[in-house]
């Protein structure tokens, strides 16, 4: 039963990224951006809904294109040039939480706005909406 918990999230987790580049629009608090190339860039708008600190990395063609850390509770406008990314997700500080991380292989669109709610299953239900 001890590790009920870990693939119930493990699952959630699975679910979760698998509908997380739904295109719609919003607003968030703050935006990071990738160096400019002319094009409209594409909006992940990540809203860190836990009580840990995380960190992502978005790497496009290999290259690290954006690393952003998210506040418990913070919510971030990342602008990203269009393309496939790798995305790496980790808890930062001394937890050993290391089974939350995930690494994940995205594709943003040009001009669209993508809503990834990041949460966990002992996420306050309350804030874990958009």
């Amino acid at each position: 039963m001890n590790g009920a918990p870990h693939r119930c999230f493990y699952i959630f987790w699975t679910l979760l990224g698998a509908i997380a580049a739904v295109a719609t629009s919003g607003c968030a608090t703050s935006t990071l951006a990738v160096a400019e190339t002319g094009q409209t860039p594409a909006h992940v708008v990540v809203a860190n809904r836990t009580d840990y600190t995380w960190k992502l990395t978005f790497a496009l063609k290999g290259q690290v294109a954006l690393s952003a850390t998210l506040l418990p509770r913070q919510t971030v406008d990342l602008a990203l040039d269009a393309g496939e990314y790798r995305i790496e997700q980790s808890v930062v500080g001394g937890t050993d939480e290391s089974h939350l991380g995930q690494v994940l292989t995205e594709r943003f669109e040009e001009g669209r706005t993508y809503r990834w709610p990041l949460v966990t299953l002992l996420s306050d239900a309350t804030t874990a909406s958009f």
